[in-house]
């Protein structure tokens, strides 16, 4: 959380192992390329010793498999 904006981010996490390097350098091109209001909003790309980070935006609705599920079964 940022304390001076009160903003919540959420952070996704990438171990550093061969397998995940691809799927994080796909990802993290993705979204520094997206500009849309339906999509998840991409802050910063931050790394340690052990693992690669993509700061990103935090939504409270739940996650689209979740919603998509109520939109259907509501219907």
């Amino acid at each position: 959380m940022n304390e001076a904006t009160k903003t919540i981010y959420v952070m996704k996490c990438f171990t550093k192992k061969e397998e995940n390097l691809k799927t994080f350098i796909t990802e993290s091109k993705i979204h520094m390329f997206l500009n849309h209001c339906n999509t998840v909003k991409l802050f910063g790309i931050m790394e340690d010793c052990k693992n690669f980070y993509l700061l990103m935006e935090y939504l409270d609705q739940g996650n689209l498999k979740d919603q998509d599920k109520e939109y259907w079964i509501g219907k």
